[in-house]
C-alpha cells in the first residue's frame, strides 16, 4: 500500500460506498428458479448430426489414406 492512501481518489471513493445486504425475497425468487429448472425433463439430445460428421471425416480421411498408399505404391 502506498503510505498517503487518502490522497488517492480511488480509496476514497471506496470509502463512500454503501454497504449491500442481502434481500431475502430476491434469493428466494431465484432459488425456486433453479429449483423448477432442475425439475424440468431435459430435452432430448440430437444424435443424427454429429454422427453423420463423424462419418463423413471418417470416410474423407480413408479416401486420403489410400490415396496416400496409392501414390507410395502399396497398394
Amino acid at each position: 500500500m502506498i503510505v498517503d492512501d487518502m490522497s488517492d481518489p480511488v480509496v476514497r471513493g471506496l470509502g463512500r460506498l454503501s454497504v449491500l445486504t442481502p434481500d431475502a425475497r430476491r434469493a428466494a425468487r431465484l432459488r425456486e428458479r433453479c429449483r423448477a429448472q432442475l425439475r424440468r425433463t431435459p430435452k432430448p439430445r440430437r444424435v443424427l448430426g454429429p454422427a453423420l460428421f463423424t462419418g463423413l471425416c471418417v470416410l474423407y480421411l480413408s479416401a486420403l489414406f489410400l490415396d496416400v498408399l496409392r501414390l507410395r505404391g502399396r497398394l
